[in-house]
């Protein structure tokens, strides 16, 4: 069995899943005025919860880094890296530059005045439109709008560590552990915190399609099988638990040695090799299609959590804020798409990336 888009899709259901609840129950003052009482956990267990459910950046990361080294992998020869490198910055940024008008506009119908948001500076709407505010330090409108800068600077760093990998093999997790334990923090952001926390779950990332991790997994039926099924949720679950061991969240500078980092990277791709041998039929299904839709629910779903939440949190109940939230974001995704749609968005993007590849095709010829 390979690891196909399909399979990628089924795990980004799962992330999306895993953010919207992130968002909506990690922070009990977000929720506690709509819950007055829970029957089966307190309060404070659903914070915990919903901070564990953090994971989810670490399986977009993992996802990502995996897709881009598979197609790095598959690179011609005829086509240089900076030339690789752009075209994915355009596949990455294409649904991002038509998300961030209709955040604008919606912001703006909501009364949300978001032009004062950037202090009536055209450069400061660029620098959030090209999802680079995070980088600059400068104002945005969605704090999730922080992945944009660090999914581009992935873009770039993919490349750059992709022979290393494939030079030593497994020795570069080995390497990226004690590396990761000297070098200074870098980029920090104030929603997504360091970026080097994610490099770890890059690394694996890049690793799996290198090794054929996928495809080496023997299949298994039976008891066997169930057996290997429950030890992987044993051990998604222990991971998210020895991750508060580690960094209590009343004490956000203790950092043991990143174990935090690196066990956040384990879980994601235990919750991905999970998904992969035993989501199938119509719950692979459903997943694949909330994977489609993940990148739209990732970009907006605050516009709703943020802007109207005693809709969200009505029902009163852990679920069915959940599912109402996952709702409307849905809705809106699949509303984006039929713009996008009408718009002939797409086949204007992509007409324009063939564009490019026909110059580098002209270029290499005449050379």
């Amino acid at each position: 069995m390979e690891f196909t888009k399909n399979e990628s899709l089924k795990a980004k259901g799962i992330g999306i899943l895993l953010l919207l609840f992130h968002h909506l129950f990690h922070n009990v003052s977000r929720y506690e005025s709509y819950f007055t009482r829970l029957s089966r956990f307190s309060l404070e267990t659903l914070g915990f919860i919903g901070t564990a459910a953090r994971v989810c950046v670490f399986v977009f990361v993992f996802l990502s880094a995996y897709g881009i080294a598979m197609l790095y992998g598959k690179k011609s020869e005829t086509v240089t890296t900076m030339q690789f490198c752009a075209k994915r910055w355009l596949s990455l940024m294409r649904g991002f530059w038509f998300i961030f008008p209709v955040y604008f506009l919606a912001a703006a119908v909501c009364g949300m005045h978001p032009l004062a948001k950037y202090e009536g500076n055209v450069f400061l709407i660029l620098a959030d439109w090209f999802g680079l505010a995070d980088l600059f330090g400068t104002p945005t409108l969605c704090g999730a709008w922080w992945y944009m800068a660090f999914a581009q600077v992935l873009v770039f760093l993919i490349p750059v560590l992709y022979p290393l990998c494939k030079k030593i093999g497994w020795a570069a997790a080995v390497f990226a552990v004690i590396v990761l334990q000297y070098l200074p923090d870098g980029i920090q952001s104030p929603y997504g915190g360091v970026y080097q926390q994610y490099v770890f779950a890059a690394i694996l990332g890049i690793l799996c399609v290198q090794q054929n991790t996928f495809g080496r997994i023997p299949q298994r039926r039976g008891v066997g099988n169930v057996f290997r099924g429950a030890l992987l949720g044993v051990a998604i679950l222990m991971f998210l638990r020895l991750r508060f061991v580690f960094l209590p969240e009343n004490f956000p500078y203790q950092n043991n040695w990143n174990l935090p980092w690196l066990l956040y990277s384990g879980a994601a791709v235990f919750i991905c090799v999970f998904s992969f041998l035993y989501l199938r039929g119509w719950i692979g299904k459903t997943l694949a299609y909330l994977g489609k839709h993940s990148g739209n629910m990732f970009f907006i779903h605050l516009l709703f959590l943020n802007g109207m939440p005693n809709v969200i949190f009505y029902t009163g109940t852990v679920l069915g804020s959940w599912m109402t939230l996952l709702a409307i974001s849905l809705a809106a995704s699949i509303a984006i798409e039929w713009l996008k749609k009408l718009l002939h968005y797409n086949q204007w993007i992509d007409s324009i990336i063939h564009r490019l590849e026909a110059r580098q095709r002209s270029s290499i010829a005449a050379e």
